[in-house]
């Protein structure tokens, strides 16, 4: 299990070529999967952004993403069914979570999922500073602006 602060910043390594591809810049998340779908690509500044699908995520370790091969790196013209996810841009992190009594519980400060790319957990911090874990077992909803739950739940 990985937190995005685990993924975000790494360098993309091809195990087949044995180079760095870019850099993991910001994940692609599908609402109503629950999901990381992919990871943008940061290349130089003058290249246009790239993704890859979490599917072929090797593996994600302590200094790097590693893929088989450079051709799982998709352009955005390759990619086109994440354009919808990419222009509906649903990070998580910073969003309110409310209970769907309308109890506004505090905001997502970290997101962990899974070596699908399925979230399994989201951290929460409340008004006065206090940290707490929601189970995504307990998520009804996942938008853009807020997270919707059945009741609070922390470990």
């Amino acid at each position: 299990m990985k937190k995005s602060v685990e993924i975000l910043g790494l360098p993309i390594f091809s195990i087949s070529e044995g180079c760095a591809l870019g850099t993991a810049k910001r994940m692609v998340i599908d609402p109503a999967k629950g999901a990381v779908v992919a990871v943008a690509v940061e290349q130089a500044w003058y290249l246009p952004m790239k993704l890859l699908p979490f599917k072929d995520v090797f593996s994600v370790g302590a200094d790097a993403v590693t893929i088989e091969s450079r051709d799982a790196v998709l352009t955005l013209h390759q990619a086109q069914d994440m354009q919808k996810l990419l222009d509906d841009d649903v990070q998580i992190i910073g969003t309110k979570v409310m209970t769907k009594t309308g109890r506004i519980l505090g905001n997502v400060t970290e997101i962990e999922c899974d070596e699908t790319g399925k979230i399994i957990r989201f951290e929460l911090e409340e008004s006065d500073g206090t940290k707490k874990d929601i189970s995504t077992a307990h998520v009804i909803t996942i938008a853009k602006e807020v997270v919707i739950i059945n009741e609070p739940t922390s470990k």
